[in-house]
């Protein structure tokens, strides 16, 4: 399940959007994208539009109009993971490991100082008594540069066993 109202849930399969009423558990597609490219990945913003990633790229279907609007960028092109922030960033998971962030309000990647914000945010909530080994790099790509940022695996706990 993608998302999910007072009124309807929403799931995808392959090429295709659907909205399922709860209280006649009719089913009926939302949205049908070209035959050749695949859903992989669905946000849903608080005014309803639904954001869509695919392996050859992303936009947004505004289920108000009916109308699915293509977001062209040379950053990447296949699209895996989606998430919405509170900050109405959308937050890409793209192929090969590079997360990107698009600001919804100015219809474009954020700049480098933005992300490195969001980045210091979350590793200060870290809790560095646990902190465990670093095994993997994920890389941010804003348009002029790009940023690594570790990140980790919890080592096994040495909290003793309870009785």
């Amino acid at each position: 399940m993608v998302s999910a109202d007072d009124k309807s849930a929403f799931i995808i399969q392959s090429n295709n959007l659907y909205e399922v009423y709860h209280g006649s558990d009719t089913l009926h597609i939302l949205l049908s994208i070209g035959g050749h490219e695949a859903i992989k990945a669905v946000a849903r913003d608080k005014n309803g539009i639904f954001w869509i990633g695919t392996e050859y790229g992303f936009g947004y279907f505004d289920s108000n109009t009916k109308e699915f609007t293509k977001i062209e960028t040379k950053l990447f092109n296949s699209v895996s993971t989606l998430l919405l922030d509170e900050q109405e960033r959308l937050w890409i998971g793209a192929r090969n490991n590079m997360l990107f962030s698009y600001d919804l309000k100015k219809r474009n990647v954020s700049p480098p100082g933005e992300n490195r914000t969001v980045i210091r945010r979350m590793s200060s909530s870290i809790n560095t008594r646990f902190r465990p080994s670093p095994i993997i790099s994920i890389w941010v790509a804003p348009p002029d540069c790009y940023v690594s940022i570790k990140t980790y695996r919890p080592k096994k706990s040495r909290c003793p066993k309870s009785g």
